[in-house]
C-alpha cells in the first residue's frame, strides 16, 4: 500500500515544483510596472488577491482595442465582425482575455499573495508571542 503512494507522492512534488517554478516566471514579469501600462491602477500589490472582477476589467479594458486591432489588421477577424457580429467577436475576444488572465496572471498573483498572508500570520503570531 505504502509503495503504491510513492508515485503520486512524487508526481505531486513534481507538479507543485513546476507550479512553483512557473508563478515565479510569471510574478517576475507581472511585477513590472512596464507589463501594467496603461492599467497600473488595476495591480494589486503582492500580498492582496487578484481577484475575479479585477480579472473581468483588465480583460475588458485589454481585449476591446485587441479586438479593434485584430479587425484593422486581420482579414479573418474583419470577415468575422462584420455590423451583425461586431459585439459579438469583441466578446468573445473579452471572454477569452478574461479566462486568460483568470487563469494564469490571477492564479500565480493568488498562490503568491496566500504564500504572503500565511507568512505574515505566523510573523504576527511569533511577535504576540502565540
Amino acid at each position: 500500500m505504502m509503495n503504491d503512494l510513492l508515485p503520486l507522492r512524487w508526481l505531486r512534488q513534481r507538479l507543485d515544483t513546476g507550479l512553483s517554478d512557473a508563478e515565479g516566471v510569471f510574478n517576475q514579469l507581472t511585477d513590472s510596472q512596464r507589463q501594467w501600462w496603461p492599467f497600473g491602477f488595476l495591480q494589486p500589490a503582492p500580498h492582496e488577491r487578484f481577484s475575479t472582477w479585477r480579472a473581468a476589467a483588465l480583460a475588458a479594458l485589454q481585449g476591446l482595442p485587441l479586438g479593434f486591432g485584430l479587425i484593422a489588421i486581420d482579414g479573418h477577424a474583419r470577415r468575422a465582425a462584420t455590423e451583425q457580429h461586431l459585439v459579438s467577436f469583441l466578446l468573445v475576444v473579452c471572454v477569452t482575455m478574461f479566462v486568460t488572465n483568470r487563469f494564469t496572471l490571477a492564479y500565480f498573483w493568488n498562490r503568491r499573495a496566500e504564500r504572503l498572508a500565511r507568512h505574515r500570520a505566523r510573523l504576527e503570531a511569533w511577535k504576540t508571542g502565540g
